[in-house]
Order: structure tokens, then sequence, then C-alpha cells
């Protein structure tokens, strides 16, 4: 006998006992409406009955035929899923997050069977989690670990096509709910003052100068520091590639002071990783952070660190990695070597931070302007006169030094200007300075020679 129930207000569900095997079955009706429920838990009893009774072969039945034929349920295949994603080598934390977004997934849909698991039921389930209130990036992580689910089915042969790659990909530049900004430069020298005296200086280092990440500080060895080389391998990255950083003078120095004299090759650079509650003391004692108090559910008075600033910004460790980004494209670093030292796979997400910056600095730059007046700045006297006088001293002491030959200078009568400054700057190091060989006499095409040993050559 088949039996009806509805869960959190969503579609109707089935529950029968597979007519040859005895497994229970939560078959999704996918519909809200009861009597269109009932009419499909009749369907479901009568072929039961049709089964039992051998008037029905269960292979060809809609109902049995791919329970019957691939013998596994869904969370079957979703458990050889994640042995297969564990053989990859995939970060335990990450197999726990799948593992639940599964869960949450198969309970909230009464997932059954293989076939069970469209696209319309993964586009509802992902909407229900927007009504709930949780962000576009924790909503795309279900989309996205479902779909690498059934591209895995795919390839193996347990599923036609990926269906679930119809579904819709959330906007997250819309609903953002985590937001870094980079440190200032007071902000960084405060900060590490504070990391030097706690020792904790070369962690924060390799962040802001090396642009590591939580995972790679965590499992980096002394191999992979080429000092010597002057760079840093990073084998089992975000990437799952072996990328070499360059190795930041600072940071080697650093480096090289906290290393034993003793150390193993493959031992860990950072045995013990900084927590986030640690790094959240640092930030407190440079004064980057406040200490508010909040009521927590069981209705004490706690204590908590907070790092948002007006705009609701955080500092945190990844934060480095966006001041070094920040820092890359102010100087004018080219796009293409900026991506290679942060590591991004895709160029697009360098560029977005580009982009990013570029709208920062034009707003700073529009607040420089005024709609008052400037005051008018008192015109400057002409130094043409300075580089002319100047050049026919050099000519004359040349010339008592006995460093002229007969007949090799010329004369050069100089244009009506204001009167030279009292201070004059010698026209040689004018030159100089500016990497200037030839000039010309002003308001006239005529160009004079450069100067040698005092005089004009001719």
């Amino acid at each position: 006998m088949a039996t009806l129930f509805q869960r959190r207000g969503g579609s109707w569900v089935v529950r029968y006992f597979h007519p040859l095997s005895g497994k229970r079955i939560d078959q999704p009706t996918r519909t809200t409406d009861k009597r269109v429920a009932e009419r499909i838990r009749t369907k479901l009893e009568h072929e039961t009955t049709l089964v039992k009774a051998g008037l029905l072969d269960p292979e060809t039945s809609g109902s049995f035929a791919t329970d019957t034929k691939k013998g596994k349920q869904v969370a079957e295949h979703f458990k050889d899923y994640l042995a297969h994603c564990s053989k990859q080598r995939q970060a335990p934390k990450h197999l726990e997050e799948k593992r639940r977004h599964f869960a949450n997934l198969r309970e909230s849909e009464s997932l059954s069977l293989l076939s069970d698991l469209k696209p319309e039921v993964l586009e509802g389930n992902l909407s229900q989690m927007e009504d709930s209130g949780l962000s576009a990036s924790y909503v795309n992580t279900r989309r996205k670990i479902m779909i690498a689910f059934m591209a895995w089915a795919v390839r193996w042969g347990r599923a036609k096509e990926n269906t679930l790659k119809r579904v819709a990909k959330r906007d997250e530049r819309k609903d953002r709910r985590r937001r870094r900004r980079p440190y200032t430069e007071e902000e960084l020298e405060k900060f590490f003052s504070v990391a030097e005296k706690q020792g904790r200086k070369a962690w924060y280092l390799c962040a802001y100068l090396g642009g590591l990440r939580k995972g790679d500080l965590q499992r980096l060895p002394w191999k992979d520091v080429e000092f010597e080389g002057g760079f840093i391998r990073i084998g089992e990255g975000k990437a799952k590639r072996e990328d070499l950083i360059p190795l930041h003078p600072e940071l080697a120095e650093e480096l090289l002071r906290i290393r034993p004299p003793d150390y193993s090759p493959t031992a860990k650079v950072f045995p013990k990783a900084v927590t986030d509650r640690t790094r959240l003391r640092d930030l407190l004692r440079a004064g980057l952070a406040r200490e508010e108090e909040y009521v927590a559910a069981n209705g004490s008075v706690r204590k908590r660190i907070r790092t948002e600033d007006a705009e609701g910004r955080v500092l945190d460790l990844h934060a480095f990695r966006t001041t070094l980004h920040t820092t890359l494209a102010r100087r004018g670093v080219p796009l293409q070597v900026a991506q290679q030292i942060m590591r991004h796979q895709d160029y697009r997400t360098t560029l977005r931070h580009y982009t990013e910056l570029q709208l920062e600095d034009a707003k700073r730059a529009l607040q420089k302007v005024s709609s008052q007046p400037t005051q008018p700045q008192p015109e400057k006297p002409a130094f043409e006169n300075d580089h002319r006088n100047n050049h026919t001293n050099n000519h004359t002491r040349g010339a008592s030094q006995g460093q002229t030959e007969p007949n090799s200078a010329i004369q050069c009568e100089s244009p009506p200007s204001p009167e030279a400054p009292k201070q004059a700057r010698p026209a040689s190091e004018v030159l100089a300075k500016e990497g200037v060989k030839e000039w010309a006499c002003p308001d006239s095409n005529r160009e004079l020679p450069p100067c040698k040993g005092g005089t004009l050559a001719n």
C-alpha cells in the first residue's frame, strides 16, 4: 500500500515498496496539487499489483525499469562519485561540502533514482535556497557540485546526458555578502610591526608578497622554497597544477631567519598554522579591528572582533592577496604578468579586479576637481637666457683655459626675455638630468649643436 505525504510545503511524495526487491522508495510527484498526486499514487499501486501477479514485466514498466536496470539509487551513485573525487586528491573539506549539499538536495526533493535529478528539480531547489536568504555564491556552489556529479555519471555511462547544465548560474556580483578591501601602506606598517613582535611575520609576508592562500601556506615544505633560484614552487594549489612564484627579497630574508639550522627539506615551513582567531587578535593589537559585545543564542553576553569598515568590507588573510593585486595594478604591471603572479587560471578574474581599480582611482581623481576658480599662478621667468648665458660663460671659460680651437665656436644672439632669475641652474645640469642632447633657440627654428669641452661645437 503506497502512502502520500508532503515535505516542508514542497511537492507531494509517494512512498511505496518495490515489488521485487522490497526496498522502500520515495517517488516525488513534482506537484503541489494533492489530487494529481493521488492519481500518481493510484497508478503506482496498480502497477505494483500487476508486477506481483506476473502480469507486467518490470523491465518494460516506466515506474520500475530504471531502478531494476541500474540496480543503484542516486545516493549510491553519489557515493561512488565521492570515492572518485577522493582518488583525485581533492581536499577532505571539499568532499564534505559536496556530501552535505547532496544530502540537503536529496532530502528536500526526495530524490530516489538518478533519473529524478532533472533540471527543473535542481532549479526549484536553488530557487528555494534564494528565497530563504542564502547568498548567490552559496547557491552556485550547489549548482556546480551537481553539474560536476552528473558530468561524472555521463563519463562513466551511468547517464545519457548532462541536462543540469541548462540551469542558469546566479549573478554573484549583485549579491556579494563578503567584500574584502586592500590594506593601506600605513595599515601594513602597523600590522607587520605587531606580527614581528608576535613571531608571525613570515606567515603574513607569504600571503602578501607571495600571494599564497591559506592552503598553500599550510602545505608549503622547505624543499619548494628555492632561495638560489629565487622562486617558490606551488605544486598542489587551487588550480591543481605546478606554479612558480618569484621570491621577494624581503620574504626570502624573513624565511631564512626562521629556518631551523637542522631543518628537513620535507618539513613544513609552518608546522602550526595561524588560526583566524589569532589573526583577528593581531588585527586588534594593530588597531585595525574593534571588539564589540553581542547576545548569544543562549542569552549570554559575549565579545567578538569585527574588521568591517563603513562600507562593510572586511580584512582577512585573503585580503593580503587583494592588496598585492591592487598594488600591481596601480604600479602599471601588465595584465599577463599580474595573472601569472596571482595564479589566476582565467584572465577575466584578473581583469575584473583591474576594472574595479580603475573605477576607484577615477573616483578619487574626480574628487580633486572643484567648481571654484583656481588662483592664477605667477608667471615664471623664462630660463632660456640662462642656457645662453651658461653656454657663453662655458665658451669664455674654455677659451681662457686653451681648450678652444680657432674658429671652432659660433655666437648666438639671445632673444628678448624677462629678467633672469637670481640663482640660475647651469644648462648642462638641466640637460643631463632630462637626458636631452640638443635644444633649440626660443622663437627660432635654428638648432644649436651639443656642447663639447665648454664651447659650442661648430
